[in-house]
Parts: C-alpha cells; sequence; structure tokens
C-alpha cells in the first residue's frame, strides 16, 4: 500500500478516525480511498479494487461501533431476560435446559437460575464469533429464537446454543453495545501501546544521538 502524502511513517489512532471513503484517481496513482482524521486527509493507493474494498470494509467495521458506543449508552446492561435454553446437543452436555434468567454483564453473557438469581454458565463475549435472532412463526413476532455460537476459546462452554425469549430484540441490543464497548476499549488500548513504543523509539534515538554528540567531542 502507497500513501500519497508522505506521511507514511505516522501512525493514525483509529478512534481518532472520522471517515473512510474510495478517492479519485490520479496519473500516478489508481484505486485510491481516503482516511479522514480530524482537520487531515490521509491519502492511500493500493493494488486492486478488492484490496481497496477490502481495506474500507475493515476501517469501516473497526471505527463505526465505537462511533456508535460513544453515543448510546446500554440501557440494557445488569438486566435480566426470561429465556428457555431449548435442548441441543451442547445445552445437554451443559446440563442448562429450560427456563432462566439472561443477563449482560461486562464482558459476559450470563445465565442465571431462575430461582436462586445464581449464575449457572457464561460465556464470554469476546468469544461469541456469531449470533441472531429467528422468528418462531411467520405468524406472530412475540416469541423468537435466539441463537449464539461459542468458539472453541471459551473452553467448556463451547457450541451452539438457543433461548426461546420474547425480549429477543433487548438481548442483541445489549449484546451488540457490550461487545462494541468491548471493541472500542481494545482499540483504545492498541492505540495507547502505539503511542508509548513510538515515544520510546524517539527517546532511544535521542539518547543515542546524544552518546553519538559526547563521543564526538
Amino acid at each position: 500500500m502507497t500513501c500519497l502524502n508522505g506521511q507514511c511513517k505516522h501512525w493514525i489512532p483509529l478512534k481518532d478516525i472520522t471517515s473512510v471513503a474510495e478517492g479519485k484517481s490520479s496519473r500516478t496513482h489508481t484505486n485510491i480511498f481516503e482516511v479522514i482524521v480530524g482537520k487531515n486527509r490521509y491519502v492511500f493507493s493500493v493494488d486492486s479494487l478488492t484490496e481497496r474494498a477490502e481495506w474500507i470494509s475493515m476501517i469501516k467495521d473497526i471505527t463505526l461501533p465505537k462511533q456508535m458506543c460513544t453515543l448510546q449508552r446500554n440501557e440494557y446492561e445488569n438486566e435480566l431476560f426470561q429465556v428457555t435454553v431449548m435442548n441441543t446437543k451442547d445445552s445437554e452436555r451443559l446440563q442448562i435446559v429450560g427456563d432462566y434468567y439472561l443477563s449482560v454483564e461486562p464482558k459476559f453473557l450470563c445465565l442465571l437460575d431462575i430461582k436462586t438469581g445464581a449464575i449457572t454458565t457464561q460465556w464470554n463475549l469476546q468469544y461469541l464469533p456469531r449470533f441472531n435472532l429467528r422468528k418462531v412463526s411467520k405468524l406472530q413476532d412475540l416469541d423468537m429464537i435466539l441463537v449464539i455460537w461459542a468458539s472453541r476459546d471459551c473452553k467448556s462452554r463451547h457450541g451452539e446454543y438457543h433461548f426461546l425469549t420474547r425480549q429477543g430484540k433487548e438481548i442483541m441490543t445489549a449484546i451488540k453495545m457490550e461487545t462494541c464497548r468491548l471493541a472500542t476499549e481494545k482499540i483504545e488500548m492498541s492505540d495507547e501501546s502505539a503511542r508509548s513504543a513510538s515515544q520510546n523509539d524517539q527517546t532511544n534515538s535521542t539518547t543515542k544521538d546524544e552518546s553519538q554528540v559526547l563521543r564526538s567531542i
């Protein structure tokens, strides 16, 4: 990838990106896209239209959830949603079939005993690569099935789980907002690490220059 304004060595904090879009080709460069950071505009050129589309899509996937999180608060955090865990081989393996409460906590999706309120099992949200909502019937919209897929990184809780509920949309919103918050947190940590590394490189470079000056004296 080529940076047209000669600032390739300048790192761009992902949290500061406000826009990314296709750009106009020039005589010397094609397949251009632009990244807007505040008042600055960074122009990049890649090898193909496919690669350009992939870069734009990837940057949007990373930055847009962060922007959504700054505008919305997870109003469903810690709320108890009543669900029925449907019978699947994975729910049988964990012995979690029947009525429970489901709660979206910081970093976790928790299943609670409907009588005692104790946590029966929980899934780390970063290990839930997919989740969706399905209608039980085309004739009514009340009952819905929430489906989550837990990766093998989720240890013994990996697998596919189905929850019958009338609060499917609210649960989906809560999950999306919490995963969005986690993505923002990860971006900020990455930016902070990059900033620290850059400062260390500058410090080491300055120290090296000073040492060379002293030796020459």
